[in-house]
């Protein structure tokens, strides 16, 4: 118990963290009944839920293993990665939607529900911005 106490006391967002892994759960508990007919089988709401906290868990842990300064020493390159990833996905929906409609250039882009705005890998789907 007093290990718990020095931990909230060092390190709040934990807790925080915590607490807020506790509430998602008990949301995803108590909203079962109504969207199992949806969804099929809830328990794929838990394991991403719990898969979404893993991941996020290793990298905190990576970002305090590395430490700010050289993260924010570095910043630029994530910067310009991620601006040359959202010119590279606007090109493809001017691309898509005027110049040569229904036809992706970039196969690794995808359109989902007129927006422009995912990269589909092959262990990943992410977006970045909604064109």
């Amino acid at each position: 118990m007093e290990r718990i106490k020095k931990l909230c006391y060092e390190q709040p967002l934990i807790c925080i963290i915590c607490i807020l892994a506790c509430i998602s759960c008990f949301a995803i508990l108590s909203a079962t009944p109504m969207i199992s007919n949806k969804v099929g089988n809830p328990t794929t709401l838990w394991f991403k839920q719990a898969t979404f906290y893993v991941i996020s868990a290793i990298m905190v842990f990576i970002i305090y293993k590395i430490g700010k300064d050289q993260i924010y020493d570095k910043i630029w390159i994530i910067y310009w990665t991620l601006m040359i990833l959202l010119i590279i996905l606007a090109i493809e929906h001017l691309i898509y939607t005027r110049l040569w409609p229904e036809h992706h250039i970039i196969p690794i882009v995808n359109t989902v529900g007129g927006a422009t705005s995912w990269y589909n890998l092959p262990f990943l789907v992410f977006s970045l911005l909604n064109l």
